[in-house]
Parts: structure tokens; sequence; C-alpha cells
């Protein structure tokens, strides 16, 4: 099991960063529209990655909402709607991560 633990420590690292940079390059004159799909279907691959680990992203998910920290709520909140598990977004929800909750659930 370590593993696939491993795994979806390394989705989730690769999605904060691929969710940092697309932040930027929705707002950057330097990105075309194919550069920002490419990214989008990285970052779909790293979610999908997630999802294989079935009731483990509860584990992995919830502490992402209580960092604070952005990009990591992003990843927390949508890994966590995806397996129908929204009490613990609800639970977590505070200024430092909204901006990523709204994101992962729109």
């Amino acid at each position: 099991m370590a593993i696939i633990l491993d795994i979806l420590t390394e989705h989730l690292e690769e999605i904060e960063f691929l969710w940092s940079q697309r932040t930027e390059a929705i707002r950057s004159p330097d990105y075309s529209v194919r550069e920002l799909l490419e990214l989008d279907d990285r970052i779909d691959a790293h979610l999908q990655g997630l999802l294989v680990g079935g009731e483990h992203c509860v584990e992995f998910a919830v502490p992402l909402l209580q960092e604070g920290d952005r990009f990591m709520a992003f990843a927390g909140a949508w890994c966590l709607a995806q397996i129908r598990v929204f009490e613990p977004i609800l639970d977590q929800i505070n200024e430092c991560n909204l901006d990523g909750v709204v994101e992962a659930l729109c």
C-alpha cells in the first residue's frame, strides 16, 4: 500500500504546481490557447490519477484543505468532490483556502 500512497502524493504535488501555473497562464498574453489546453490535459491526468486511490483520497485530501494553500485546497476539494465526500470540504472552508475550493467546485 505504500506504493500507492507515494503515487497519490506525487499526483497531489504535481496538481499544486500545475494549477499554480495555470492560474498565471490564463492571465498571461505569453500563453496560447493550445498551450493552456495542454496544461489542462496534464492537470486532468493527475486529477484522474488521484481517483485511483479511492477511499485513500480522503486521508490525503482533508489535510490539504487545512494547510491554507489555494492550490493544495483545489486538489483536495476536487478529489473529495469527485468521490462525493462533501462534508470535510464544508467543515474546512476558510479565507485562506476559499479560492481553491471554489475553483475545484466550479
